[in-house]
């Protein structure tokens, strides 16, 4: 039997509200709020959202110049993070935007392998089983680099249909 049930059929107000305007520095079990599964066995979902409507279902909104999410996952042989969207049609799984002006030099999306000994593992691996397009880039300025040293040798290219490099 659940432990805490709230239920409302309320359409102006929040179900439930929790507000801190404290200088809050905890982690952790000190959280603002904090949900914990301790037992190693347990195989159940320790957070669900279910929404039937069109709002989101989950809103982060962080105004403070600090990570909006993180994902600490000690996982050895599973997915860490896992987004699934088998009803789509003109729709994207994902998207990463930005609308900045500022001219600093930045990466919109990195990935990075830290570690020199993991040898076995591909930065990005991209697999599309459909006929469509792998990878498209739209706009101008896009460049190929094997590192910051590179000499521009890349290896084999393979190219379907008509290849003109440097020719107008």
């Amino acid at each position: 039997a659940r432990k805490l049930l709230i239920n409302s059929t309320n359409t102006t107000n929040a179900l439930a509200y929790i507000y801190s305007n404290a200088v809050h520095t905890g982690t952790g079990d000190s959280s603002i709020l904090a949900v914990r599964s301790d037992n190693s066995s347990a195989e159940g979902t320790v957070f669900n959202v279910h929404n039937d409507g069109t709002g989101k279902a989950i809103h982060i909104d962080q105004n403070g110049n600090g990570i909006a999410i993180s994902v600490d996952t000690e996982l050895t042989d599973t997915i860490g993070l896992n987004i699934e969207a088998d009803a789509i049609t003109t729709g994207n799984v994902g998207r990463f935007y930005s609308d900045s002006s500022n001219t600093s030099a930045r990466n919109l999306v990195e990935i990075t392998n830290d570690n020199t000994s993991a040898t076995g593992a591909t930065a990005l691996k991209i697999r599309n089983d459909s006929t469509g397009t792998g990878i498209e880039f739209v706009g101008t300025g896009h460049a190929i680099s094997g590192s910051a040293t590179s000499t521009g040798s890349f290896g084999q290219g393979f190219f379907g249909g008509n290849v003109n490099i440097g020719a107008d």
